[in-house]
């Protein structure tokens, strides 16, 4: 029984996937030079109006990193290994 639902599944994801790519195929984003320095102009404005915050709260300075590397990791900018603790 649990081969024929592994087979199943199986045929299920292969279906989907090719669905997938019938779907999607004529899909395409056409985004320019100006829009996306804007939008990553944007973005890193707000980090940075978001790091000047959290260093001006009346927090000790460990709490201070802290909140700045989980803002970092949350917007999936790495900070390393030292702070996988």
């Amino acid at each position: 029984m649990q081969f024929l639902n592994e087979a199943l599944e199986g045929a299920i994801e292969v279906i989907l996937n090719q669905e997938r790519e019938k779907l999607f195929s004529n899909v395409k984003i056409n985004i320019g030079y100006d829009e996306i320095e804007k939008i990553v102009s944007d973005k890193n404005f707000y980090l940075v109006s978001r790091i000047v915050d959290i260093l001006s709260d009346d927090t000790d300075d460990f709490e201070v990193v802290e909140k700045i590397v989980c803002l970092l990791e949350e917007n999936n900018i790495s900070c390393g290994g030292r702070h996988d603790f």
